[in-house]
């Protein structure tokens, strides 16, 4: 029996010393691990900053645009030139149309002026 315990002794042994280089090399793993989660985030944490600054960039660029309705009040005066221009002198890619007629409507009747023409007419007067 001495014999089979010193066995025992040398397994036990040799399993603990099995076990600490196991313990060791999944400590090591971990903190390698551990370091590429850190490399990773701080990789993500500076992608995030470059974003953060774009979205600054765009958000100072978005603010520099013209106000929708100063453009929808453009595009209302200029539409209403046209139909003064329009008006004054007939379409010369509308075949039958004359000065003061419109295609589709009767010579005589004056067309349609479009709401708010005095105005375009006073602004133009004004530059």
């Amino acid at each position: 029996m001495p014999g089979w315990l010193a066995g025992l002794a040398v397994a036990s042994a040799l399993g603990v010393g099995h076990l600490a280089f196991v313990l060791t090399r999944q400590r090591g793993s971990n903190e390698d691990v551990a370091s590429q989660a850190v490399s990773q985030v701080a990789r993500l944490m500076s992608e995030l900053d470059g974003l953060r600054e774009d979205l600054s960039a765009l958000r100072e660029e978005f603010d520099a645009l013209p106000d929708t309705n100063a453009v929808v009040s453009e595009l209302k005066l200029l539409q209403g030139l046209l139909t003064q221009l329009h008006s004054k002198r007939g379409d010369p890619k509308s075949p039958g149309t004359s000065p003061g007629t419109s295609p589709g409507k009767p010579p005589g009747k004056s067309p349609e002026k479009s709401p708010g023409a005095d105005v375009v007419v006073a602004k133009a007067a004004e530059s």
